[in-house]
């Protein structure tokens, strides 16, 4: 939400879509700060059961746009058909609007580090992945126009080393990422114990790792904030 009121301000009854949505904690929180909330997930259910409209696809949230502000947090890895869906929000968006899509970056340290041990490689959960080249292209190849980009989600690039670092270490990968996802964690009774022991060592020694690939534009995920290409004419001309 500190991106969102960074680009976009308070919420002031303006619309946002969040693609992906999961169980609504996103929503509930631009709610909090005056949006007009929408989302898509595939199972909608839970977030329903808190009062969300949310919706199973893009097609059917059309009537309720045009939307100011449409999120994909780590969601548009996910899609079979990223520039697709990509397009149809295209249609969905404001002229004076933004989208804000999270990723996890492919070209970055963590990437080239680790590999096939790369936590967010996650394969097959996610089906594509890319880096500030690709992801630029496909915006402007559906008339956005990509104003800025953010190297780092702390959270995740944390996570990410230190699990990755592991992960290269057992032979089960994700156990304490599992665990504390909520998700039926796998592995020996070693593979927990070392996991556990572990994670607060590593945790502070990827500290550095953190900054580092955030100073040289390589964190582990990729932010971008575009808008339409129609608006940023327009702007041009008035200046």
């Amino acid at each position: 939400m500190a991106l969102v009121t960074k680009m976009m301000g308070q919420g002031q009854g303006r619309r946002l879509l969040d693609v992906g949505c999961g169980e609504g904690s996103f929503l509930q929180a631009a709610h909090d700060l005056g949006w007009q909330v929408t989302g898509t997930e595939i199972n909608p259910d839970p977030a329903r059961c808190i009062g969300l409209n949310v919706f199973e696809s893009l097609e059917e949230c059309a009537a309720r746009g045009p939307f100011s502000c449409i999120t994909l947090w780590h969601s548009l890895e996910h899609m079979t058909d990223p520039r697709g869906v990509i397009a149809k929000i295209r249609q969905l968006v404001a002229d004076d609007g933004i989208i804000l899509i999270a990723v996890p970056d492919f070209e970055g340290l963590q990437s080239k580090t680790f590999r096939q041990s790369w936590l967010h490689l996650d394969v097959p959960r996610h089906l594509y992945h890319f880096t500030a080249t690709s992801i630029d292209r496909m915006l402007n190849q559906s008339e956005f126009v990509p104003v800025a980009h953010w190297h780092q989600e702390f959270e995740y690039d944390l996570i990410g080393w230190w699990q990755s670092a592991l992960n290269r270490l057992l032979p089960t990968p994700n156990v304490l990422f599992d665990f504390l996802a909520r998700k039926k964690v796998r592995g020996t009774f070693f593979d927990r114990i070392v996991s556990g022991i572990s994670a607060p060592l590593l945790s502070l020694a990827s500290l550095p790792l953190v900054w580092l690939g955030s100073l040289a534009g390589q964190g582990g995920t990729l932010l971008v904030a575009a808008r339409t290409s129609g608006r940023q004419l327009a702007s041009a001309s008035g200046d």
